[in-house]
């Protein structure tokens, strides 16, 4: 807990949230400590006086597209009813929220507490009309910027399994990699007393009295060849290997544990792996997906991955049937209206097309169905627009006039702030160097540690004197974002749009009606 507390006043107490992510194997390149610094930099300025209570979900990857997953992040949300708390602080939006549905739920409920929302990075007001919009349109940045990193990184790990024939991922049961990256079987080893069926990870020293030593490679062909007889579902082959006295990997405490029903399921799905073959697509569904060889040998023998695989597919067939490949995501489906009759259309496909329908039946109105291609595209062209727009002009030109004023007689600040953007700028193109693969994990936190120490020793002299200085970089986002949403893909649209439209009004395949939600209006 940060504690601040100047002229002996009480201090109020602020939730502080810290998250450390990973897109796909990939470090968070924002360190859960640098997060912590930037809050206590910003409690160091500050008159009234706070405490701050931290809550944290650093442990593996803890996406911030969900609430779901993130037990720090749900501890806090518990504790926003209490009355010594004053609010809720971050280093940036993006480290509660990569959802804007869920943000703008979690924003209602603490304006609705009365309690404040800081996050140092934007220094935005969300009590405000304006702070609410700015901070709205930056929460559907952020969420895009996910996607489109989620993106790249598919395109990466594609490159890696068809050109390298590399698998990617966390190595399968059985398996370790080789120094190509190439997996291999598991050399690991642990030990298994089979009078009183206790098990602990193998080291060493020498084995205790009583107990044998198991690879985990052998409870790998077990599992296979028991599978392979076609009598026994996920549940019982977990049961017989339990029994067996075989273990899945270690625990939290570094225990080997028994089989469930999920590793069981999970391991019969990398069939192909342990065949020496790779799955372009989702490689524990691989039904109707291009297979190539891998660049590995055979983890198991291949007639018995053989023999699993077909009874796996044959009991798939009792499932649903693959989802079409047309991609029927309706942008406005939730917020579109027939301009005459005033009744709801929904997306259907129909013939061959997307189109946008009377939901129930048109009930006499001769409107007849919309494109749902023309109507998309007609409000992804306004929303393009809205990069131009005039409050945001007049936003961006409000922020530079302030900046500037705080700035025009000192020669010393213009100069830090000019190097400041400089290492900034530094760190970005190290971070592209590491999400491309072109530097190592160890150079790249070496410099990065670099950089960042010398962005710090400058926000520590500039944050105080220049706290609108970031607002001008937040509207070339938004004017950025806005102006490449044709380039996103559908979930991400429709996030967009539902998030600034709340109806359309459709008449002879054109929105006659545009009405942006209340917080919007300013906008449009």
């Amino acid at each position: 807990m940060s504690n601040y507390t100047p002229n002996g006043r009480s201090p109020q107490v602020l939730l502080g949230y810290r998250r450390k992510s990973m897109v796909r194997g990939q470090a968070d390149l924002i360190s859960p400590e640098r997060q912590m610094h930037t809050c206590n930099l910003w409690l160091e300025i500050q008159d009234q006086p706070y405490v701050i209570e931290w809550y944290e979900d650093i442990d593996g990857h803890r996406s911030g597209r969900q609430e779901k997953g993130r037990p720090g992040w749900q501890s806090l949300l518990a504790q926003l009813d209490r009355p010594d708390v004053a609010g809720v602080i971050a280093d940036s939006f993006d480290r509660m929220y990569r959802n804007v549905h869920q943000f703008l739920n979690f924003l209602n409920r603490v304006e609705r507490l009365g309690k404040k929302l800081i996050t140092v990075k934007e220094g935005l007001d969300t009590s405000s009309t304006l702070g609410r919009a700015i901070v709205t349109i930056l929460m559907v940045i952020y969420q895009l910027e996910s996607d489109q990193t989620s993106d790249r990184m598919t395109a990466n790990v594609k490159y890696k399994r068809e050109v390298l024939g590399r698998h990617w991922g966390p190595a399968p049961f059985g398996c370790d990699r080789n120094e190509e990256g190439h997996l291999i079987p598991t050399a690991k080893t642990y030990w298994y007393n089979p009078h009183t069926g206790q098990a602990q990870a193998a080291n060493k020293g020498q084995i205790p009295a009583g107990y044998e030593q198991r690879r985990y490679l052998d409870g790998l062909v077990a599992l296979y060849q028991h599978y392979a007889q076609g009598q026994s579902s996920y549940d019982t082959t977990a049961e017989v290997m339990n029994q067996a006295g075989w273990r899945y990997y270690a625990d939290a405490k570094g225990k080997p544990r028994q089989f469930n029903r999920d590793d069981v399921r999970r391991i019969v799905s990398f069939w192909r792996i342990y065949r020496g073959e790779l799955v372009m697509g989702n490689s524990t569904n691989d039904r109707n997906a291009s297979i190539i060889k891998a660049g590995h040998n055979p983890i198991l023998p291949v007639e018995l991955c053989s023999q699993v695989g077909s009874i796996k597919q044959e009991r798939g067939r009792e499932y649903s049937r693959r989802s079409s490949l047309v991609d029927r995501t309706y942008l406005l489906s939730d917020i579109t209206y027939c301009a005459v009759c005033d009744k709801s259309l929904k997306g259907q496909y129909h013939k061959g097309r997307r189109v946008y329908r009377h939901y129930g039946g048109k009930r006499g109105c001769p409107e007849k169905m919309v494109d749902a291609n023309d109507v998309e595209q007609q409000v992804l062209d306004y929303l393009n627009q809205l990069g131009e727009s005039a409050l945001l002009t007049r936003v961006l030109e409000e922020a530079e006039r302030m900046a500037r004023k705080v700035t025009a007689h000192d020669k010393q600040t213009q100069s830090l702030g000019d190097d400041l953007d400089q290492e900034r700028e530094r760190l970005n193109r190290l971070e592209d160097l590491y999400l491309d693969g072109d530097i190592d994990r160890s150079r790249y936190n070496i410099k990065k540690a670099e950089i960042e120490g010398r962005i710090i020793d400058l926000e520590r002299q500039l944050y105080a004197a220049n706290s609108m200085a970031n607002i001008g970089a937040i509207i070339a986002r938004i004017r950025s974002t806005l102006g490449q949403m044709n380039q996103a893909n559908q979930k991400t649209k429709k996030t967009l749009i539902n998030s600034l439209v709340e109806r359309l009004d459709v008449a002879g395949g054109e929105v006659v009606v545009f009405t942006p939600r209340p917080w919007a209006q300013p906008f449009f």
